[in-house]
């Protein structure tokens, strides 16, 4: 809920707690900008993560299937097993920042909307 967002990033650091990644490597991020309208100035607060595309050319351009979309539930998942760092996924998503090299296992690391949870 953006209208909810106050911009405090307790889902991001939440999320690095959750998946155990390095505090300069984010599955989400917090984006905060400003802008005028009407002489008065805004401050803005946007989460982006994986958005799930419908077709997401993540899973498209992925070489050895390690990007893919579940069908039970449209999660888009990296298997660690199976990437091979080609970052080609992160170059292909449209939404800049919710993926990232995870220094810990040189494999693409992304937003899986905490599926240990659920599964």
């Amino acid at each position: 809920d953006l209208s909810r967002c106050n911009g405090c990033k307790a889902c991001v650091v939440s999320c690095g707690i959750e998946n155990g990644t390095k505090p300069d490597e984010h599955r989400t991020q917090v984006i905060q900008t400003s802008a005028e309208i009407g002489n008065k100035q805004y401050a803005f607060n946007l989460p982006i993560m994986c958005n799930n595309c419908e077709d997401p050319s993540c899973v498209s351009v992925c070489p050895t299937g390690a990007t893919f979309k579940r069908e039970e539930d449209g999660i888009v998942v990296v298997d660690s097993t199976l990437c091979i760092g080609c970052n080609y996924c992160i170059q292909a998503c449209p939404y800049s920042g919710v993926r990232f090299t995870n220094s810990t296992t040189g494999t693409v690391d992304k937003c899986n909307f905490c599926i240990q949870r659920t599964s």
